[in-house]
């Protein structure tokens, strides 16, 4: 990995010269004078320094989400044990409907978690305890970091302190018993899977660790006259909230806001900061947040790559805030993508001005009016990675096979992520790997992994290009 001086980035293949990566010298190869250099604190994209830099304890999953103004999914917790997953397992459901909390910290039971227990699991102590580490609360970290961040923190100068939920936490300990608790049944019907999965107790090499997902939600709740009107910028703004101001924290003149308010994720980014109130302790003094006012403006798919490849790699490790920002950019690209059609059945010949459409949407139930809107749909292209992708590839290779043949060979690409020498040299406690014995380099291995995971998918897509460019395609010649 290099390290960019510039827009402080560490990365793979970053071509450095005198110091600076090919992106910067590229963005900013035709900059004024007068303007700041685009990944810049001037610009407003530097991160700044990690929690430990300010003196700040690190917070578990829970201790996070009780100081979190903002909380935009549900998280079910799987208990290792169950019928389709070996290994405990986290997954995260985003819906449309986000909440900003006024009044911090939360109280446990205010937190929406799910925990999935196999039934007989209280019996067995070990796996009783998985998550005990997630939900570990100390009442002192939660007052250090509040305190820390109502200072430092644009977007928490105005929260209000619930002094009795602060007293009710415990000193050190979790909060298991004030989750909700759902009892899962292994249905007989069904075979379990049987996979390279761990399988028996004895093979996990006391690995208790959880795997993490999300399930994205690309629900549009808008209907296609709202979209239409947005489109057309006739929907009036509303108040951005103190976080765009640059009032200092001793100004009396704050936004006012009610202890919970329901945002619809879409306005997330344009009206409410998202990122730096949902995970405080990636931005613990609230900077280069995606909101911010620039004077070179950024796009959310280059600050998610910026942010993930930060120097100290806080953000690509933090083990939620990547399905966030991937759930971000599908919806961005959902709504980008859709494009406006108009029925060649219209009556009306020619195209349609702006403000013929505008003078049909102030009165749409005049009748010409009715006849222009009604023959105007709005329609999307599949998105890459869903699952109408997916059914479209699956048909052309259908196709491709009927048409050509059924091909001679059959290529699988799964990585041998747990043993690869090349793909580990470039992990942190290289050293320290080489040396271990086999199974506690297995151990490792497992945990270099699941904290690493910007690597892990670097060098999976790296050496995939090259099986592609240099075996398959110079083969096909």
């Amino acid at each position: 990995m290099e390290r960019c001086e510039r827009c402080k980035e560490r990365w793979f293949d970053s071509r450095l010269s005198n110091g600076i990566c090919f992106q910067c010298r590229n963005k900013d190869k035709n900059r004024d004078q007068d303007e700041p250099f685009f990944f810049s604190e001037d610009n407003h994209l530097d991160f700044g320094p990690g929690p430990a830099q300010y003196g700040l304890p690190e917070l578990s999953m829970a201790e996070e989400m009780l100081i979190a103004r903002v909380h935009v999914a549900i998280n079910v917790l799987q208990v290792r044990g169950q019928q389709y997953k070996y290994r405990g397992h986290v997954v995260q459901f985003f819906r449309n409907i986000g909440k900003l909390y006024h009044s911090l910290p939360l109280l446990p039971a205010n937190l929406e978690v799910i925990l999935l227990k196999p039934s007989g699991s209280e019996l067995d102590v070990r796996r009783d305890a998985q998550f005990r580490r997630r939900f570990l609360v100390r009442r002192s970290h939660i007052r250090q970091w509040l305190e820390h961040l109502r200072q430092h923190h644009p977007g928490y100068r105005g929260f209000e302190w619930n002094h009795a939920a602060l007293d009710s936490l415990p000193e050190n300990s979790d909060i298991l018993d004030q989750i909700h608790v759902q009892m899962a049944q292994d249905d007989p019907s069904i075979q379990p899977e049987r996979g390279p999965g761990v399988d028996n107790e004895g093979d996990d090499d006391g690995d208790d660790s959880e795997d993490f997902s999300a399930v994205p939600n690309l629900a549009q709740e808008q209907t296609e006259m709202e979209l239409l009107e947005a489109d057309l910028d006739l929907v009036q703004e509303r108040a951005v909230v103190q976080f765009l101001t640059q009032s200092q924290p001793d100004q009396d003149h704050r936004l006012s806001m009610p202890s919970i308010r329901r945002t619809p994720i879409n306005e997330f980014n344009k009206l409410t900061p998202l990122f730096s109130l949902a995970f405080p302790s990636l931005f613990p003094c609230g900077k280069a947040e995606f909101l911010r006012q620039r004077v070179r403006e950024i796009g959310l798919q280059d600050w998610v790559g910026h942010a993930m490849r930060w120097d100290d790699s806080r953000f690509a490790r933090h083990p939620t805030s990547r399905f966030v920002a991937l759930n971000m950019l599908m919806r961005s690209q959902a709504s980008q993508a859709s494009r406006y059609f108009v029925s060649k059945a219209r009556p009306q010949r020619g195209n349609i001005s702006r403000e013929e459409l505008v003078a049909a949407l102030e009165d749409p139930d005049a009748p010409r009016a009715k006849s222009l809107l009604n023959a105007i749909s709005r329609a999307a292209v599949n998105l890459k990675g869903t699952r109408p992708f997916w059914f479209k590839e699956r048909h052309e290779c259908e196709a491709f096979a009927k048409c050509l043949g059924v091909p001679g060979a059959f290529v699988t690409l799964s990585p041998a992520d747990l043993h690869w020498l090349s793909f580990y040299q470039h992990m942190p406690q290289f050293a320290e790997w080489r040396t271990l014995p086999e199974k506690e380099r297995r151990r490792l291995s497992r945990r270099l992994l699941k904290d690493n995971p910007h690597i892990a998918a670097w060098n999976f897509y790296r050496r995939t290009k090259l099986f592609r460019d240099i075996i398959l395609k110079k083969s096909s010649h």
